[in-house]
């Protein structure tokens, strides 16, 4: 391993669950604190000494993490702040669209009707999923802290993992929305649940996604649940047999971005798996 990339590994440690700004400010304090300690041509011996100089990097971050959101914190509070604005633009759009196809079926109330009852579910399901995932964070720094911190850590081989996605949220939230719309004007009270039910895993999942960062083990087998839970209430849905033909595009293309992540995860377990091998 370079000396450089030993370095990287302490500062994605670092910065893990950090806002943009402040992983970008501890980068820079980080690098320039390794410029004072060390010369231009340090050894492998005195860059890991200094490190450990520096403690556990979850501790460290600490320093730079803001106080003033309590429920949800640092890098949460921002991806919860993006995730409510998405969802009510899409809210919108998805609305816009339903009332071009149908417009008979709209009035003043039950479009308030329809605002009141899509915000809700937006900022229930949004709000407990970023506050799982600050759980999540919360323990896993917990754990980093009451373990000493050894040079050996920044050691340990992981999987190559690729970045989360959040398209496939946001594009099926549209016609989530648009299902949700369709359920509010019928006034099925059940199938409404199940879409609602569906949104709230699918944000679950993308929302620690974002917050991790990346596929883990617990975000990979999180993903995993979350989809096959949605295909499971998808098939309860369908069953319904909607005999109009967009409300059956609609459940098609949400169906299409649930398999579409399934299969991506999927693809992550069998890294984790190979990588497991290899190390033994």
């Amino acid at each position: 391993m370079k000396k450089a990339e030993l370095i990287d590994r302490y500062i994605r440690e670092l910065t893990k669950y950090m806002t943009y700004d402040n992983a970008k400010r501890a980068e820079k304090d980080v690098r320039e604190l390794i410029a004072e300690e060390l010369s231009e041509d340090y050894s492998y011996e005195e860059l890991e000494k200094v490190l450990l100089k520096f403690g556990s990097p979850y501790n460290l971050a600490s320093k730079y993490e803001s106080k003033s959101n309590i429920l949800i914190s640092g890098k949460n509070y921002t991806i919860y702040i993006k995730l409510l604005k998405t969802l009510s633009l899409n809210m919108v759009l998805a609305t816009v669209i339903y009332f071009l196809i149908n417009k008979s079926k709209f009035s003043i109330l039950n479009t308030l009707n329809i605002f009141k009852t899509e915000m809700v579910s937006i900022f229930f399901c949004v709000t407990l999923s970023l506050w799982i995932a600050e759980e999540v964070k919360s323990k896993k720094i917990m754990g980093k802290l009451i373990k000493s911190f050894e040079i050996e850590d920044l050691y340990i081989v992981k999987p190559k993992i690729n970045k989360p996605m959040a398209v496939p949220l946001v594009l099926s939230s549209i016609f989530i929305f648009l299902l949700m719309i369709e359920e509010l004007l019928k006034g099925d009270e059940g199938a409404l649940k199940t879409v609602q039910g569906i949104f709230f895993l699918l944000v679950l999942r993308d929302s620690n996604k974002l917050s991790e960062d990346g596929y883990g083990r617990y975000v990979t087998f999180l993903s995993i649940a979350c989809d096959i839970l949605s295909l499971v209430l998808m098939y309860f849905l369908y069953e319904q047999i909607y005999k109009v033909i967009y409300i059956k595009i609609f459940l098609y293309v949400i169906i299409f971005f649930i398999i579409f992540d399934l299969w991506f995860a999927i693809i992550q377990i069998v890294r984790i798996y190979k990588n497991g091998k290899n190390k033994a």
